[in-house]
């Protein structure tokens, strides 16, 4: 796979040591998926309490 891509961010979880970013990044380097290692970041990501959509609202506007 050849991306390449200079606008993706690629988040870690906050806890990774700082010797697991640098291997985590080393990979997506030479998969050339990233351009450069500050696309690698450690953060936090969270889901809302209720990730699915309504189905059943969106459905029925449809009158299924």
């Amino acid at each position: 796979m050849n991306l390449q891509n200079s606008t993706v961010t690629i988040l870690v979880p906050e806890d990774t040591t700082d010797e697991q970013l640098q291997l985590v990044t080393q990979k997506f380097a030479s998969a050339y998926i990233i351009i450069n290692k500050s696309q690698v970041q450690k953060g936090s990501c969270q889901l809302s309490e209720n990730p699915m959509p309504d189905i059943d609202g969106i459905v029925g506007e449809y009158g299924i």
